[in-house]
């Protein structure tokens, strides 16, 4: 159960619990037989005290349940992008790409980026909770740095979109890749009624191209691959 389940779940017993106590003090009124203004001085200073007591028993539980959710979400955020992925924000993928396309001009060979991400994720979050949602993510990232050799280089650029710089390597050794992936992400059992999939895009990088031509072609291509259907390699 998410976090909005559970604070819906919570508001309800709230509201049954109101209703439930708003009739004490005059149930009890009945139940003593005492019509009179101290009784009912008393039985109001109790309803009074009941309700503030069970509002702070429900705040302090609320509040400390929101704390550790909180808590595990920043620590799962921090796995993926800490200690998970090496490059993880679109501008450290530019200055990545622009020093290999300057690297490829220079050394005169071919080299290459695949862009992916994962098909329906927010489909995946809605039926099934974000820590799911997330679990996917971080074994995508695990796998993907497991396969990656060295000198490659791995970035999430946004949510689950993902990209992988293959210095010195052509676009065929990128489809060879991405295949792979493909397989061995679809072969994870993620304890949920749908088989994860991702799609992949391949773009050669280009020496006369800039690094943000490179990765303008590289998003055009990913929407594009949409058209396609779920686990596409184009």
């Amino acid at each position: 159960m998410n976090m909005k389940n559970d604070n819906r779940f919570l508001l309800y017993r709230l509201v049954f619990l109101s209703l439930i106590i708003s009739v004490m003090p005059v149930v009890t009124m009945l139940l003593l037989e005492r019509d009179d203004y101290m009784a009912f001085y008393i039985v109001s200073v109790i309803y009074t005290m009941t309700i503030m007591s069970i509002g702070y028993h429900y705040y302090r539980n609320f509040t400390k349940k929101t704390a550790r959710q909180l808590k595990s979400l920043v620590k799962k955020e921090n796995l993926i992008n800490g200690e998970l992925v090496l490059i993880n924000t679109e501008e450290k993928l530019k200055s990545i790409l622009s020093l290999e396309i300057e690297r490829s001009s220079k050394e005169m060979n071919d080299s290459s980026i695949l862009f992916f991400d994962v098909d329906d994720l927010g489909h995946i979050n809605n039926k099934y909770g974000y820590d799911v949602g997330d679990q996917v993510i971080i074994e995508l990232i695990l796998l993907t740095k497991l396969m990656i050799e060295k000198g490659d280089q791995l970035a999430r650029i946004k949510g689950d979109t993902f990209a992988v710089i293959f210095s010195g390597k052509d676009k065929n050794y990128a489809y060879d890749f991405a295949s792979k992936l493909k397989k061995k992400v679809e072969e994870i059992p993620f304890q949920i009624e749908e088989r994860v999939t991702c799609r992949f895009v391949i773009v050669p990088i280009d020496r006369w191209l800039s690094e943000e031509k490179l990765l303008l072609l590289a998003y055009e291509k990913l929407k594009l691959a949409k058209d396609y259907g779920k686990g596409v390699v184009l």
